[in-house]
């Protein structure tokens, strides 16, 4: 009798997440993941009870890749980098994307602790020290309705211009506008620093 073949749950993960790069979430199952993998369905299930357990695991990774995006320096501006890294997340990784933000799931908390790590980062950002927690608040949800339809129409093909110039351009512009309509006098976007 053979040895049961047994895999790292990581390495079950990044097969995942290989799939899920290439095909989409929906794409994932134990049987898919075992092709890659070269083995039966049954060393994907000792690592994973159920296809959503797995699932979320992937979001989880995609989640890790998204931060890891949005905490590089495009420029000497925090929150602008928050923004920049999200959308190049969307250009780059679209359907990790897709998974995270333009598909129903059953993943939500996520998505939250998304949003989370960008009040975190805001809080750090020195251009936001004298604003009230509420007004704050406001214009994370007025930057993260624009930035998020910019990053869907770049992942979807309908802007086609996603260059990183044009993004630090574009997100400093219009972030200067909303920004300035909160806090007043803010830096001219061609005040930014750009390190890209």
């Amino acid at each position: 009798m053979s040895p049961k073949l047994t895999f790292p749950k990581d390495k079950v993960i990044a097969a995942a997440l290989e799939i899920t790069r290439e095909q989409g979430l929906g794409s994932v199952s134990a049987r898919t993941v075992s092709k890659i993998l070269k083995s039966s369905v049954a060393p994907i299930y000792s690592c994973f009870k159920s296809t959503d357990e797995m699932k979320k695991a992937v979001l989880k990774m995609a989640h890790n890749i998204l931060i890891e995006y949005s905490t590089k320096d495009y420029t000497d501006k925090i929150f602008l980098n928050i923004g920049v890294g999200f959308v190049r997340f969307a250009r780059d990784e679209k359907n990790l994307f897709r998974a995270l933000f333009l598909e129903e799931n059953n993943f939500n908390d996520i998505s939250m602790d998304f949003f989370e790590f960008i009040k975190y980062r805001m809080s750090l950002d020195t251009d936001f020290s004298d604003m009230p927690e509420e007004e704050v608040g406001k214009l994370f949800m007025d930057m993260w309705t624009y930035v998020n339809g910019l990053a869907s129409m770049i992942c979807v093909g309908i802007q086609k211009e996603n260059s990183d110039q044009y993004l630090i351009q574009n997100l400093a512009r219009v972030g200067a506008a909303i920004i300035t309509s909160y806090v007043g006098k803010f830096d001219s976007p061609d005040d930014v620093v750009v390190n890209v």
